[in-house]
């Protein structure tokens, strides 16, 4: 994990691009900006793909088990919660498991109580996977 600084701040920010190149040790400018795409996970997910990578949710809310295994996971994940600078919107940090670890954002101040969503990228082979999944 190399962190990286999100470029641009605000409801459009770029939290997801520098989460994605933080755990991909690339840099800024190497992601794409999803967010703006209307399905930003199927884009992501695109992009993944041509690189034999996936990215894979959980909503912790929906299962009381999920949190409890993915705490101790030692593993790269994004995490998005409420963002501390506007209630009403959503930010990105990297986890190690379900434990917040690098904030993108300049200030650092993570995520306002516990996580909404946890995202791992995994590789794949994009053939077996799009089989698994029909």
């Amino acid at each position: 994990m190399k962190p990286v600084r999100q470029t641009r701040e605000g409801e459009n920010g770029t939290c997801w691009t520098a989460c994605i190149a933080s755990i991909l040790e690339l840099d800024h400018d190497e992601v794409p900006f999803f967010i703006d795409e209307k399905d930003f996970y199927g884009a992501t997910n695109k992009w993944l793909n041509a690189h034999n990578l996936t990215i894979v949710y959980f909503q912790l809310d929906l299962n009381p088990v999920w949190p409890s295994f993915f705490y101790n996971c030692n593993v790269w994940t994004i995490l998005t919660g409420q963002s501390p600078r506007n209630k009403n919107w959503l930010h990105a940090v990297v986890g190690q498991g379900l434990k917040p670890y690098w904030d993108p954002h300049p200030d650092s101040s993570m995520l306002v109580g516990e996580p909404k969503y946890i995202y791992m990228i995994v590789p794949c082979e994009v053939k077996e996977f799009n089989e698994i999944i029909r």
